[in-house]
């Protein structure tokens, strides 16, 4: 193939060559970091903040729990007619009230957030993982609705004095909120261990990336040096050959019959033809002379034979 090219060429081949292991090697750079940047997006922009809101949701669990026995606590000592009980009932069923929204509007704002995530997120398996969250999620959001029903089931009844019913359903709402504070965890864990599992895959595709780009780099540095070596060698190479039968014929030992091998249609093969035409013609006037030497040698013989 170099063969039927030109100098010109082989030197637009080698430029050509060098271009397009640059593009390769950029090529494999940018792939393996964009892949790696989809998986850190992904960690920092959805598994992280929605560790952060499922956290927020099983402290607000946790204090609404607190609170709850702290309005049981006030309720007995209203019951009671302690001093100022029943303004202490009354400021914690209303901050058990307002903690119970807020845990109400954060789940929701989970479950907006998981929906919104699911269309972007650039993992199938990251998906699919949301996608179970989103239905347990769900069943936490029912259970919480139930919960807050009894919650405050109970609260009415502490407040009209129904205070032995009010302690035994609290037992009940107890052992559902140990229920529901579980489900949290669980999804919390869940959350948890995925956003390591792509911690630990985005640092495995890194290292991965990384021995693609140095592999490239290895074979695009040996590309670089074959390819102007053996172009090189294409050019020089029938110079070489050309040169050493001009040094023959230049010191007289050379065989004038011999012609070089016209393999290449570049610049030096048409040197090379130039140089095979130029030995015929040299070869057909040292013939003619030849033969005219020959004929007036002939010829004096002659007439030295006719004179004596």
């Amino acid at each position: 193939m170099l063969s039927k090219l030109k100098i010109s060429q082989k030197i637009y081949l080698i430029s050509i060559v060098q271009i397009s292991l640059i593009v390769l090697i950029s090529w494999v750079a940018i792939s393996q970091m964009n892949k790696i940047g989809r998986e850190l997006a992904d960690i920092a922009e959805h598994n992280i903040p929605l560790t952060r809101s499922l956290t927020l949701v099983a402290e607000y669990q946790l204090q609404q729990a607190i609170l709850f026995e702290r309005v049981l606590l006030k309720g007995i000592l209203k019951r009671q007619h302690y001093s100022g009980a029943q303004e202490a009932f009354t400021i914690a069923r209303q901050k058990m009230i307002e903690l119970t929204q807020k845990t109400k509007e954060e789940i929701n704002a989970t479950k907006l957030f998981i929906t919104e995530s699911i269309p972007i997120l650039n993992k199938q398996e990251t998906v699919q993982e949301f996608q179970q969250l989103l239905e347990s999620l769900t069943e936490v959001e029912n259970s919480y609705s139930l919960l807050e029903e009894k919650t405050i089931h109970v609260t009415q009844k502490i407040d009209t004095g129904n205070l032995n019913k009010a302690i035994k359903e609290a037992t009940e709402v107890e052992s559902f909120e140990d229920e529901l504070d579980q489900k949290i965890l669980s999804i919390l864990n869940d959350v948890e261990d995925f956003t390591l599992n792509a911690s630990l895959q985005a640092e495995q595709d890194e290292k991965m990336g990384l021995k693609r780009i140095y592999t490239t780099l290895w074979i695009a540095l040996l590309f670089s040096l074959l390819v102007p070596i053996i172009i090189g060698r294409s050019i020089t190479h029938p110079i070489h050959q050309l040169n050493n039968r001009l040094n023959e014929v230049a010191d007289g030992d050379g065989d004038l019959t011999l012609r070089l091998p016209e393999e290449t249609k570049d610049e030096t093969g048409m040197l090379t033809q130039s140089f095979n035409k130029l030995m015929d013609t040299l070869c057909c006037s040292i013939i003619t002379i030849a033969y005219s030497t020959e004929d007036d040698h002939r010829q004096r013989l002659n007439m030295i034979a006719f004179s004596s």
